[in-house]
């Protein structure tokens, strides 16, 4: 794949960003650059060796929760939501910190705001029964996706994908 920018060289850094629109669906836009158009671009470009994947991922689930913490601190802080886990005592409020739970018994505790954090990440809060149902499902978000900022030859290799994976998915349950 070559640079979004210069179309010289391959692009080997790729940038996902997730905006939030106004209903609270997430938006995802995606750059492939090559190394100096992402340097001029100001993005920094590390070694393999020297990323901190635990660091990425804390920073990933931070930026995903921020929705939620901006409207807890609308709040004052003795106003929550939920009451703390009667067997570990964690609260809303360190998930929100942490982006972690006490105990098992948190997802059960917590579990209107676990599908409030799951239907804004994903979309969807049920999981799919099969890949193809993931990546269909995940290809229709790219096709609103495309559809939304006029791509429409993109969209219509989506929309054939879509069309690919479903014939399968549908002989695939004929067959069972």
């Amino acid at each position: 794949m070559l640079c979004e920018s210069c179309q010289k060289f391959d692009a080997t850094v790729h940038q996902v960003k997730v905006e939030y629109l106004d209903g609270g669906q997430p938006g995802v836009r995606e750059e492939h650059l090559c190394p100096q158009c992402a340097q001029a671009k100001g993005l920094h470009v590390g070694t393999p060796t020297s990323q901190n994947y635990p660091e990425i991922v804390q920073k990933l689930s931070k930026n995903l929760l921020e929705p939620f913490k901006q409207s807890a601190s609308d709040k004052t802080s003795s106003d929550t939501i939920y009451e703390p886990c009667p067997q570990c005592g964690w609260t809303e409020r360190d998930f929100r910190q942490t982006s972690r739970f006490g105990c098992p018994h948190d997802y059960e505790h917590f579990s209107e705001f676990v599908e409030e954090v799951l239907e804004r990440i994903h979309g969807y809060t049920e999981h799919a029964s099969s890949d193809h149902e993931s990546r269909i499902e995940q290809l229709r978000g790219e096709l609103d996706e495309a559809v939304l900022s006029e791509d429409y030859e993109s969209a219509a290799r989506l929309r054939d994908a879509i069309r690919e994976l479903g014939a399968t998915l549908e002989n695939s349950e004929d067959l069972a």
